[in-house]
């Protein structure tokens, strides 16, 4: 008895979710097999999407690869590594997947097998692995100068985290000053010229963008020149004692002090020393003395000075 669930020599059955008996007759015409054969089929259980899944490395930068890892994997599953949450080909099987290389960020999806029916999970746990772009190279210009400092200033870089800087072509690296987007170079000299290497880092090492790099030189208010004074004092006060001349850029100097008869008072080949208004241990007097001064500045450019100075008591 009974009602037929279906006619021919095959036969698909509706979705199973438990054990189910079905029963296959013969027959010709109106003729009927006078018994049925069983077909026992066994529901095996469906498995579940592994709960987690971990990346060695995530996220990573432009070119890298990583490996994926089910978390608390069960002995009796193997595990489908795929790029689609339903369908498509399948990339690997196993607990574990490494990526190819990868440049843009990317998702992929992991389901479970049993291993005695080949029951399938019927959802994927999804995995994104971020990466990250590589950094734009910073646009470097001088801000401002001093005869002493260099300032430079660069673009802010989105996805940066801090700023290395170096002046020796790149053989050494350090943070900006500022710990941002600006870089002072101090303790210079007038007319001193720094090449400053800049580039950005992100999150990762592996972030670090191309340098660029521009010139400064520090301003030189005298350059090629000498600030020489018309007058000084040497009456012990400690103001304008001594008669120097004043340069920033100077390699070599020579200055010589006459008095206005032609006699010769004092040589000195430095600018930090000075002339105190003596000749052998004495005193001179106030009146108009005459001063030649030879200097060679750093760029090789020579000059000869001559004028006179005041000495006022």
């Amino acid at each position: 008895g009974g009602t037929a669930v279906g006619n021919g020599a095959n036969f698909t059955t509706p979705a199973i979710t438990a054990n189910i008996t079905y029963y296959v007759e013969a027959a010709v015409g109106s003729c009927q097999s006078s018994s049925r054969t069983p077909v026992l089929i066994t529901a095996l259980p469906v498995p579940l999407a592994p709960t987690s899944v971990a990346a060695s490395s995530n996220p990573i930068c432009s070119g890298g690869t990583t490996m994926l890892t089910v978390n608390n994997p069960d002995a009796n599953l193997n595990y489908r590594w795929f790029n689609n949450s339903s369908a498509g080909s399948m990339l690997a099987e196993g607990i574990s997947f490494t990526t190819p290389t990868l440049t843009t960020t990317t998702t992929y999806y992991v389901e479970s097998i049993t291993k005695a029916g080949g029951c399938a999970s019927t959802t994927r746990t999804a995995i994104t692995v971020n990466v990250l772009p590589v950094l734009t190279a910073p646009t470097v210009i001088v801000d401002s100068t001093t005869p002493t400092s260099i300032t430079f200033t660069w673009s802010v870089i989105p996805g940066a985290t801090v700023y290395e800087v170096s002046t020796n072509n790149g053989t050494t690296w350090a943070n900006s000053s500022s710990g941002s987007n600006t870089h002072v170079v101090l303790g210079l000299q007038p007319g001193q010229s720094v090449t400053l290497l800049v580039r950005a880092k992100g999150t990762l090492d592996c972030q670090t963008s191309a340098s660029s790099s521009v010139n400064g030189t520090t301003s030189n208010p005298f350059a090629n020149d000498l600030f020489v004074p018309n007058t000084f004092t040497p009456n012990g006060d400690g103001k304008n004692d001594i008669f120097l001349a004043y340069g920033n850029t100077v390699s070599r100097f020579k200055m010589r002090i006459y008095n206005q008869w032609g006699e010769y008072l004092f040589e000195s080949n430095s600018l930090t020393t000075g002339w105190d208004g003596r000749w052998k241990g004495n005193l001179q007097p106030s009146g108009v003395y005459v001063y030649y001064i030879d200097v060679t500045f750093n760029d090789g450019t020579t000059k000869m000075l001559k004028g006179t100075i005041t000495l006022l008591r």
